[in-house]
């Protein structure tokens, strides 16, 4: 079986005479997990059986980050959920029953707004 079209589907009712949906499609598998950023509602992190997590920015949904787990291709993301109390932290769960904590960084050092 292929779940190469594996999609997230989010109605995003930002005004009542202007709803938007946006299609997320990058995972290979099933995704099991969501978690909205506490700090903005552009950021959405999907966790996937495809032992992937991948941080959306809504605003531009063609650009995303994707995270491999430790175990890539072996350890199916179970739950992802971001920090309520840092804006550039999130964890996950895996299959293994492993808890990852990541901590989201831009390249030059700095940390995520």
């Amino acid at each position: 079986m292929s779940y190469r079209d594996v999609s997230i589907a989010i109605d995003l009712h930002l005004t009542r005479q202007s709803p938007t949906e946006k299609i997320l499609t990058d995972h290979k598998r099933t995704v099991n997990s969501l978690s909205w950023s506490p700090f903005t509602g552009n950021y959405l992190l999907s966790g996937s059986t495809d032992s992937t997590i991948k941080l959306w920015d809504l605003r531009d949904t063609t650009k995303h980050v994707t995270f491999a787990t430790a175990k890539s291709g072996t350890d199916s993301v179970r739950e992802v959920q971001f920090s309520p109390i840092n804006a550039n932290q999130f964890a996950s769960a895996l299959d293994s029953g492993t808890i990852q904590v990541s901590i989201l960084s831009l390249c030059d050092g700095r940390t995520a707004p």
